[in-house]
């Protein structure tokens, strides 16, 4: 389950929470949510696709934490599509799907999922599943990537957990050496080591995920279409 704290102080600052040139981004801050639907004409400018550390980070961003599943577009031009103990059959069976329509010319999209596949499937199988997505985009003049699963917390893991930073760093080698150049990686796991505020051993308080959200949509600017 997870669990955050100060969330009102958190949203009475945010809109002061990047500098003043991101104001004028259309991700920054979010002002305005709407529901995804299965057809429109408007391609988004990025989808944020993942597990509950997207959800976390919807969360951080909007103040709403009724829902463990995310499928909105953030101000017209950021969908988040997530959902929580999610994994790869959620990303190819349903996520994938449900983007679709808003995947067009311009869109860059982020894979964030992996952290809840660790030890239960092979990389192999996200690796034949991006690139087959990433060319299906590139078609479209859209653009996928993958982002790194970010760290867990050894110290704070429970007693019985398999999960653990050593398995997190393999994942992310193996998709490293696995992955074509057809999809670039995101590594933002050196930005937030050491500065991590953990609401659990799997998941981090608002600050941490604002910090990785502002970090990824600045890295996603940065990325030539």
């Amino acid at each position: 389950m997870i669990r955050f704290r100060n969330v009102l102080s958190l949203l009475l600052v945010l809109p002061l929470a990047g500098c003043a040139s991101k104001n004028s981004k259309t991700w920054y801050p979010i002002e305005e949510t709407k529901d995804l639907v299965s057809s429109t004409d408007h391609a988004a400018g990025y989808c944020l696709v993942g597990d509950s550390r997207t959800v976390a980070i919807y969360w951080a961003l909007t103040g709403s934490m009724s829902d463990n599943t995310v499928a909105k577009i953030a101000n017209d031009s950021v969908v988040f599509a997530a959902s929580v103990g999610e994994g790869y059959s959620y990303l190819k069976d349903t996520v994938l799907p449900l983007i679709d329509p808003y995947v067009g010319e311009g869109t860059k999209v982020a894979v964030l999922t992996g952290v809840n596949d660790i030890g239960q499937i092979s990389t192999d199988s996200y690796i034949s599943l991006l690139e087959d997505t990433a060319s299906a985009y590139a078609s479209r003049g859209a653009s996928l990537y993958y982002v790194y699963v970010n760290p867990v917390s050894d110290d704070l893991a429970p007693s019985g957990t398999t999960l653990t930073n050593d398995k997190v760093n393999e994942w992310n080698r193996e998709m490293r050496q696995g992955l074509s150049e057809d999809v670039p990686c995101i590594d933002i796991n050196a930005k937030i080591t050491g500065h991590i505020e953990w609401a659990d051993f799997l998941h981090y308080e608002n600050s941490t995920n604002l910090t990785i959200y502002e970090d990824l949509m600045e890295e996603l600017d940065s990325k030539d279409q």
